[in-house]
């Protein structure tokens, strides 16, 4: 396995970690005893992680749409290499050779 792999692998546990501690910790503290002041530390604690899922789920989409056009992409220029390579002027120049 690759060092890249390792990083890649690390990244993705890291960030499922800290996404399950998220969700438990919403969970916990959303039947919480409010007092319905501005300075509710559990509201704020709550809506910060709201936030940050949200954040989360734009990139996760972000990154799914990029993936998407980088694999299109890829496979049209494969597909544009493989249609090259069997022109008759590459034949041509393969004979000369």
């Amino acid at each position: 396995m690759t060092a890249r792999k390792k990083r890649l692998i690390l990244t993705a546990v890291l960030l499922c970690a800290a996404l399950v501690c998220s969700f438990f910790i919403v969970a916990n503290c959303s039947h919480h005893n409010c007092t319905h002041d501005d300075d509710c530390a559990v509201c704020r604690m709550i809506a910060g992680f709201v936030r940050i899922l949200s954040c989360v789920r734009a990139a996760a989409a972000e990154t799914a749409l990029f993936t998407a056009v980088f694999a299109v992409a890829a496979a049209v220029l494969r597909l544009f290499r493989k249609c090259d390579a069997v022109t008759p002027v590459t034949l041509r120049t393969e004979l000369r050779e």
